[in-house]
């Protein structure tokens, strides 16, 4: 099992405050960020997980929002916390990843959130089906009537890695 956590942040704050520090290092940056949790408003922790169980694969992504008592420690559960992402390993073809759920998080629709999760969960199938992986997956009525997640979809799935 693999765990990465993210933390996301509105992309023009998060500009200001590293122009505020001058040019510094990504270690760096990522030290003040830590060092200061008040410089900057955290709109959501990520948590990617990635498990192979009984030989398959699966991608997992929790989202944990800005509540009451929203932490930005990793290790701190607090604030909302809810599943947005899962994609699996088809039992029957091991280069076939299925998207089973990827949900929009409130603030964070349109950020490009969802492209860069599909891109993760790639990168981590890739690693273990080998060549020519595929992702494949079905809209639901909800997004097939939805003229903004077609797209998506279609630049998403059922296409080559």
């Amino acid at each position: 099992m693999h765990t990465a956590d993210y933390l996301v942040f509105d992309r023009s704050e998060y500009d200001a405050f590293v122009t505020s520090l001058g040019s510094q290092s990504a270690s760096a940056i990522h030290e003040a960020i830590m060092a200061d949790r008040d410089a900057l408003e955290c709109l959501a922790r990520l948590r990617l997980k990635t498990t192979i169980r009984e030989g398959r694969w699966a991608f997992d992504v929790t989202c944990h929002t800005q509540t009451p008592g929203f932490s930005h420690d990793p290790r701190d559960s607090g604030g909302y916390c809810t599943s947005i992402f899962h994609m699996e390993q088809d039992s029957e073809h091991s280069n076939l990843a299925r998207t089973v759920d990827l949900t929009n998080s409130g603030d964070l629709e349109g950020t490009g959130l969802n492209s860069w999760l599909v891109d993760q969960a790639r990168w981590r199938f890739e690693r273990i089906a080998g060549p020519d992986p595929w992702i494949c997956g079905s809209l639901s009525h909800v997004d097939a009537d939805n003229e903004r997640r077609v797209p998506f979809w279609r630049r998403h799935v059922d296409g080559a890695v």
